[in-house]
Formats: C-alpha cells, structure tokens, sequence
C-alpha cells in the first residue's frame, strides 16, 4: 500500500536552536498500554469503574516490526478487546452473547515528567486499513498529565481515524515540561465476544518516514488583507479585502545569509501605511488607526495540488516584542472555489512569548480545496510613529 505522509514543518532559529518534536506512529517506539472500564446504557458509554495498566496483546493492540512482507516499515493493528469475555457466563463482564460492559483501551508511547521541553508537539501518519465495526471509535491523540495534581488531565487533544488510506494529524500547544507526555491511539467501545473478531474488524497503522515541507523565506509567500469597523478597538462589521504586497501588510522577509537570521527570517508587525497623515477619517482618528485590520502572510497551495488530507505545520517564535493590543496566529486554512472562495477549515493557534514553540494541524482536507497556512496580524491599523513601540514577531526557518 502506497505510505501517505505529510509533516509541515518550521523549525525556528535565532542565534541558538529551538527544537522542533514531531512523532509517528513507530513500532520500534516503546508503546504501552492502559485501560479504563466503564458501566453502559445500550452500548453507551456510562459511569467510570475503574483503569489499570495492560499489556498491549491484552488490549489487542498488535505492533508489527519493520521488515514484514505486507508492512516494510512496520505497523500497529488496533482492535475490541475480547479477554474479558471469557466464557460469557461472568454477568459482570458478559450478557451471555454480548459483552457488557464499556472499553477504552489505550495505545501509547509515554514521555516521563521532566523531558520534554519543547512545548508543542505534532503526531500524524496514515491509516493503512481500517474495517472497524461502526460500534467502535478510534481516534489519535495527545495528552499530558500533572503528576502534582494526582495526574490529571490537563492537555487533551484528539482526532477520529478515518478510513483506509487518509491520513491524520493531531498537536498540542503549551506543554508543560513538568508533566507526563503521551501519544497514541484509543479504541472505545463495547467488551467484545471472541467469536466475533473477524466480523468487528480492525484498524492498521503504519508508519512512514518524515519527509517534511520547510516553509521558508525562498517560499511563495503572498499577502492578503481584511478590515473592519471597531469600537474601542474591539473587531466590528466586515468592511472589504484584498490580496496585498507582504511590503504593505508589513511583513518583512529576510533572506537566508542574514547576519542575525542565518537561515532567513518573516518579520510580522502591524499595518501603518493605511494611517496615511492621520487626516481621513476612514482610516484615522487624528492620533491613532480606525479600522481593525487582519493581515494575512500565507504560502497558498493550489486547488487539486494538495492530496495526502491532514496537515501539520509548526515551529518556534524567535522573538515576540508586539504590543498587547495585537494577536499573532499560526493558522492552515482551506478554501473552497467551488462555494464562492468559502473557508472551510480553520485551525489556528495563538503565537506565544520569545523562545516558545507552536503546532496546528488540520484533518480531512478535501484534495478539491486550495490550502494555505502561514501567520494572521489582528489589530488596529496604526500611526507609524508608533511603529517602535508596536514591537513585532519574528519567526525565522531552517530545513530539516
């Protein structure tokens, strides 16, 4: 089966490096397992009953290493769980023809409290098969754990796997260095009779090699520019847009060779230009802007160019001094032509503080859509006067 895979990746750097985690789904990893059990109305998940740590041919996870003749890189088969099903004859775990009670049993790979430092993380890969019965949910995820909060959940992102040969792709931002990291894949669903194991199916994933797309200042990178009324500089009725030069957006791109950026840099800021003298009133108040501003720095990929479904694209924040008034996000967007240009996905998050690092990722993107991603500037239209204190981002790329 042809390996779909694609990563977007920036990795960030000023003088020092930043390092960028992005995971698959590899069978040599150290996968673990755990699962919770749950009480059920009809199949419907109920009242927690209790978790433990499980081995992985207990949860029925299957890992495959690399080197098998049907998977040359190897794969992770997931599946319902059967052990407890034993004879049919326990009422606790059994009807006598059905199991009874709720399952999420847990695949993962676990990163101990203390080393991960990085802050944002991507997992993504490629479903190689999946003929799961409808009664059963499969979904990536990431999570973190506070072990000073008897383990509590405090990050939890997650996305449904979807059928054979689509790809998936997950992140979490904001990852404290002082939790517990897991990544992996839950099957949730009803205790299953063994009798029924071929008919309830499976899902297999396998892995592929990284092959990374650097967005970088040589990149396509356009501009688009959208405005707004306000009120007290609160974002207010849409008013126009248009696709503008990077220059006038204020964005700036810095060629790889840069004394400061060796790899090149994208510098974003406010708008000033709009402000002109301060003396129409459209766009000035005499002293400041008057109209919310969103202006959009964007690598466009074009309608039928993009074909592997989900998208991850990440990196770090070289140095972040812009004024608090302003917010700065990382987004992938996708459009639609043939609904009038109509957004139909959009995943952003925000950029943070000097050093930290961000991940977005996007899922079931229809091959028919255009495809951007790149950074949105939000603020008020501003007096070039104040350019200084405004402040800025700079993001700055590298290949990987």
């Amino acid at each position: 089966m042809k390996q779909l895979y694609t990563l977007i990746v920036i990795l960030l750097i000023i003088s020092f490096s930043y390092a960028q985690t992005h995971v698959t789904a590899d069978p040599a990893a150290n996968w673990s397992g755990y699962m919770a059990w749950f009480n059920h109305t009809n199949g419907v998940k109920g009242d927690y009953m209790n978790g433990s740590n499980w081995g992985l041919a207990d949860l029925k996870t299957t890992v495959t290493a690399s080197g098998d003749t049907t998977y040359s890189d190897g794969a992770i088969t997931l599946q319902p769980n059967f052990n407890l099903y034993g004879g049919g004859t326990d009422s606790y775990w059994a009807d006598g023809a059905n199991g009874n009670k709720f399952m999420e049993g847990t695949s993962k790979v676990e990163i101990d409290a203390g080393n991960f430092t990085d802050g944002a993380l991507s997992f993504a890969g490629s479903v190689a098969s999946n003929t799961i019965d409808a009664g059963y949910t499969v979904v990536a995820f990431i999570k973190t754990l506070d072990p000073s909060a008897g383990y509590a959940t405090i990050i939890n992102q997650s996305v449904t796997l979807g059928a054979t040969g689509t790809n998936f792709a997950v992140s979490a931002n904001d990852i404290n260095s002082s939790h517990i990291v897991q990544y992996g894949f839950t099957v949730s669903g009803m205790n299953a009779n063994p009798a029924e194991e071929t008919a309830l199916g499976s899902v297999i994933i396998t892995p592929n090699a990284l092959t990374p797309k650097t967005v970088d200042p040589a990149a396509n990178w356009s501009g688009y520019m959208a405005w707004f009324n306000h009120t007290n500089g609160v974002k207010g009725d849409y008013m126009n847009g248009s696709n503008w030069g990077l220059a006038d957006l204020k964005t700036t791109v810095t060629a790889s060779g840069d004394t400061t950026y060796s790899d090149g840099a994208i510098t974003l800021q406010p708008n000033f230009n709009l402000y002109g003298g301060g003396t129409d009133s459209y766009w000035a108040d005499g002293a400041n802007g008057n109209k919310f501003m969103e202006g959009t720095s964007k690598v466009e990929i074009d309608a039928g160019n993009f074909t592997d479904g989900a998208l991850s694209f990440a990196g770090s924040v070289a140095s972040n001094t812009i004024d608090a008034g302003y917010t700065v996000v990382a987004f992938i967007k996708t459009l639609d032509p043939s609904a009038g240009y109509a957004t139909i996905i959009n995943q952003s998050v925000t950029l943070g503080a000097t050093g930290t690092n961000f991940a977005v990722s996007a899922n079931d993107i229809n091959s028919s859509h255009i495809v951007q991603y790149g950074f949105t500037v939000s603020g008020m239209n501003a007096n070039p006067d104040d350019e200084e204190t405004l402040g800025k981002v700079v993001v700055s790329p590298n290949t990987t």
